[in-house]
């Protein structure tokens, strides 16, 4: 069929490019530092890392009627990172507070910035807690002179997502292939099913490696998708064995009796 065909060499042409993003080291590296900071009034909190930022976002939660607004500041720089107002307006208030995920305001990207601390201001009542640091740093060799090798080493290849896309390749052109020796109708239409889902995962990483790289939403999707992958090579490993063991052609059997009658014969003889 003409449409496998185009799906058959698209999925290629996408696994070629998901290779070559993950083999291509990037400018930038990402950083998540996990913190536990829980804020009922306003503070600054030092920021002792010496590396310099090119990007800065914020995971945690907003609870209260009042507001709060989180600055990054590095000498005569300010930037703003968080302003929960703007968070309550978008996402539905509950009793455990709005939860928020890599928000930034003007540090999404920066200037390289070599931060001091961070500027919290809260008017009213409530609590501000941040589990998490998300830390663009630049990877010029000068950014690294000041920084232990031992914690921070040089970009290597993200064979995580080499491996993804591999696996559901494989996914595709096997269950496409394995297409072609069912016999059985319900088999057919599990590999059909195994052949459209791993198309459409491999579609969705492309995606949001390509849209939203590092986000929460893509690592979390890279996460679903790699799950079933292998629970898709499982069942084309499965489907595999049954059409084998179900459509064997017997051996030729031998036929006993002959044998001993023609044994007689010669002995007769």
């Amino acid at each position: 069929m003409t449409w496998k065909k185009a799906v058959l060499v698209l999925s290629v042409v996408i696994a070629l490019i998901l290779t070559l993003i993950a083999v291509h080291p990037a400018d930038v590296s990402e950083l998540r530092e996990h913190t536990d900071v829980r804020l009922s009034q306003s503070a600054k909190i030092p920021f002792h890392h010496a590396f310099s930022l090119t990007g800065f976002a914020l995971s945690g939660s907003w609870e209260g009627s009042g507001s709060a607004k989180v600055w990054l500041v590095g000498g005569e720089k300010r930037y703003l990172v968080l302003d929960t107002k703007a968070v309550t307006s978008t996402l539905e208030f509950s009793s455990f507070g709005t939860r928020f995920e890599s928000a930034c305001d003007e540090t999404c990207s920066i200037p390289p910035l070599q931060a001091e601390y961070l500027l919290i201001v809260l008017s009213g009542p409530g609590f501000l807690t941040i589990d998490s640091y998300h830390m663009a740093i630049p990877l010029e060799p000068t950014g690294f002179l000041s920084y232990p090798k031992t914690v921070f080493d040089l970009p290597t290849p993200n064979h995580a997502l080499f491996l993804l896309a591999l696996l559901l390749l494989i996914s595709v052109i096997g269950s496409h292939a394995l297409g072609h020796y069912c016999r059985n109708l319900v088999t057919k239409r599990i590999v059909l099913m195994v052949f459209l889902g791993a198309f459409i995962a491999l579609g969705s990483v492309f995606g949001v490696t390509l849209l939203t790289p590092t986000s929460a939403f893509s690592i979390v999707t890279k996460q679903v998708v790699s799950v079933f992958a292998a629970f898709v090579l499982v069942v084309l490993v499965v489907l595999t064995a049954f059409e084998i063991l179900v459509h064997r052609q017997p051996g030729p059997k031998q036929d006993v009796w002959k044998d001993l009658e023609d044994a007689e014969e010669k002995w007769e003889k």
